[in-house]
């Protein structure tokens, strides 16, 4: 019997659903030994906050794409650690700017330093049905995202109108005519048809990522209980124009607010998980621009409009 660990690899855009993904794939695992890597555009990070549970081994890649040569070092070096690991299962999920067709050859490449090797199952790609079309054309990282996966998870489904929906399905149908395509919301999708309909589909090619495309990205510490859920919400909506993705955590008036928002459609929910612990400086918000362009002047302005404080940014 093999004693590879079995390797699943989930991308998609941001603010796809991708750690709702991760979160249910745990639930399907649970009672096997199971190995985490989140990888994280901004400076810290968010979603690992979220997926911890005991017996999980937990690493965080952040400030960048895995796949780009400033941080590539560092995920073979992890990948590496992580094959000797006690530990069944590893899965990845990387940044929505992550470019991962070059995952396969990745793994071909670092062969000769594994002591257990990978059995690599593919990827999963979720598709956000109310802003594929948006970004799938313009953005060469979705489009890999697509071509690197055989199992496309169109989430949202219940946000959009079924000829909406029919529209992504067939742009995705025309950049992977071979995918196996799954209609969804919440990112659900049964385990049985997963597991048997995954595979690798052995895509390969040149990582588009590089550090002269990187988007300009910013983090926010914020302080405790000094903000409300409504001046909250106009910030997001404000600073949407200029960031294509705010997220973190904020410790408002009221309670512990959980931000997820991508352009400006401001989303945020109180945390309700009491297991769900968040450390004073862990307080942030990660701001991901829509391109290289810097934006500092403009959330400087934002958050001193809404919060009337001067913002604590970190780079």
């Amino acid at each position: 019997m093999s004693n590879k660990i079995e390797l699943y690899l989930i991308s998609g855009y941001l603010g796809a659903g991708k750690t709702t993904f991760l979160k249910a794939l745990l639930k399907n695992l649970e009672g096997r030994k199971v190995g985490v890597l989140i990888n994280e555009f901004g400076a810290i990070g968010i979603d690992g906050k979220t997926v911890e549970r005991n017996g999980l081994s937990l690493v965080e890649i952040n400030n960048g794409s895995i796949f780009c040569s400033c941080l590539k070092t560092t995920f073979i070096k992890t990948l590496i650690a992580f094959n000797n690991e006690d530990v069944d299962v590893l899965l990845i999920e990387n940044s929505g700017f992550a470019d991962p067709i070059g995952m396969h050859k990745l793994l071909e490449d670092i062969k000769p330093q594994l002591t257990r090797g990978y059995d690599y199952k593919g990827s999963v790609c979720l598709a956000d049905a109310t802003t594929f079309l948006d970004v799938f054309d313009i953005l060469l990282p979705v489009e890999n995202q697509i071509l690197a996966s055989n199992f496309i998870l169109i989430n949202k489904t219940d946000l959009v109108t079924a000829a909406e929906r029919d529209a992504v399905e067939a742009a995705i149908s025309e950049l992977n005519p071979d995918a196996v395509i799954y209609s969804t919301q919440q990112a659900q999708v049964p385990f049985d048809i997963l597991s048997v309909e995954l595979r690798d589909n052995g895509a390969d090619g040149e990582t588009s990522n590089n550090p002269s495309g990187r988007p300009q990205t910013y983090t926010v510490l914020t302080r405790m209980g000094r903000y409300n859920k409504l001046d909250i919400e106009a910030f997001l909506a404000d600073i949407g124009k200029k960031a294509v993705r705010v997220k973190g955590f904020m410790k408002a008036k009221d309670g512990l607010l959980q931000v997820d928002s991508v352009g400006d459609n401001p989303k945020t929910q109180q945390v309700m998980d009491t297991s769900l612990s968040v450390a004073p400086s862990a307080l942030a918000l990660v701001l991901i621009g829509y391109d290289h362009q810097p934006f500092k002047d403009g959330l400087k302005t934002a958050w001193k409009q809404h919060f009337k404080e001067n913002p604590l940014i970190k780079r």
